[in-house]
């Protein structure tokens, strides 16, 4: 694949502008297709996979001694998750582009979701980092133990319809720290009854 001829540094400028005016981002270069957006709490890294993937990515995370000794970038689509933004294709993966001029007009849409829906990230604030933190435990912990708590959760999810509620209770307790909201209110409401005496 040929080198594109795009100013990667120019384009992000100028879709990130906002931004870094308004949160006091300095941008700092560290590759061709890869660059830092400084603020005292907060880093954003935006870059472009041009020669693999061509998929572009704006994480976002704390500086370093923060919270954390080391930073802990977030992938955009775990912060449009923690806003509640499941349903955008970008909540799912990373901007994916099929040529070089579409990159323009991607980070254009990369940046506005920060802007739109990330004050409290832009800021630092750090109750919205540890819903990031948490998050990704969460998602860890389900990818670790993804066997186990699939196979309890479908079981529950037959013992619910069947309305065998001390079953459901006995397979989602052991799980109820990793649970997902849908599966914490099934748990929560097959308690009840079976504390009211139904199955």
């Amino acid at each position: 694949m040929a080198d594109p001829k795009i100013d990667f540094r120019a384009l992000v400028s100028k879709a990130f502008a906002t931004i870094c005016r308004d949160y006091g981002f300095v941008m700092i270069e560290e590759g061709r297709f890869i660059l830092r957006l400084d603020a005292p709490a907060v880093f954003l890294t935006v870059g472009y996979n041009y020669f693999r993937s061509q998929e572009l990515g704006a994480d976002i995370g704390l500086q370093a001694g923060i919270t954390h000794p080391v930073e802990r970038p977030f992938e955009l689509s775990e912060f449009l998750r923690v806003v509640g933004l499941y349903e955008l294709p970008e909540a799912q993966l990373d901007e994916t582009v099929a040529s070089p001029q579409e990159v323009p007009s991607a980070l254009d849409r990369l940046a506005n979701l920060y802007v739109t829906h990330g004050a409290a990230a832009l800021r630092g604030d750090h109750k919205f980092f540890a819903r990031l933190d948490a998050q990704r435990d969460l998602d860890c912990y389900r990818y670790a133990n993804a066997p186990r708590l699939d196979l309890a959760s479908r079981a529950a999810h037959v013992a619910w319809v069947k309305r065998e509620y001390r079953s459901v209770v006995s397979l989602l307790t052991p799980f109820a720290a990793k649970l997902t909201p849908s599966e914490n209110r099934i748990l929560e409401a097959s308690k009840k009854k079976a504390i009211r005496g139904r199955s």
